[in-house]
């Protein structure tokens, strides 16, 4: 499966566009719409080449989706969720998380729960996580409306 286009408008939006390196909360340098790949302290970029780059970071990040969730089958608002949470978060942190094993099992009332929560504990430092990860749990369970 790949991203819908409306995900990818929703990760940038919740990513924000950034056009010089910064640290990142986990602390990884970051730049653009949360790339991290070969960034360096005084990078800077356009917006273009940070679309550019988001472009293949999700591409990517659909692979892992695709891999961990294979013989699944996921709604296109279910993969979209999935994306923007291994995107965010990282592909191992998806691969322990509950939420996804649950899904695996078609408990996607479970999942959407667990993932509703998952990060709680910076939640207070970063309020925007909170309403993201509200976002891809109501998704789970969402019927496809882009798909």
């Amino acid at each position: 499966m790949k991203t819908s286009n409306e995900m990818v408008k929703q990760i940038a939006l919740w990513e924000g566009f950034r056009s010089r390196a910064y640290s990142c909360p986990a602390g990884i340098l970051t730049i653009g719409f949360g790339h991290t790949r070969g960034v360096k302290p005084g990078d800077v970029c356009s917006r273009e080449e940070a679309l550019q780059w988001l472009a293949k970071d999700l591409s990517e990040h659909e692979g892992y989706v695709n891999k961990f969730f294979k013989g699944v089958s996921l709604t296109q608002n279910q993969f979209d969720a999935a994306v923007s949470f291994c995107y965010n978060a990282g592909p191992g942190n998806m691969q322990k998380s509950t939420w996804a094993g649950l899904l695996k099992q078609g408990q996607v009332s479970a999942a959407a729960a667990s993932l509703k929560k998952w990060g709680e504990k910076q939640f207070a430092k970063m309020p925007g996580l909170r309403a993201r990860r509200a976002a891809e749990a109501a998704l789970l369970g969402a019927p496809d409306e882009h798909a």
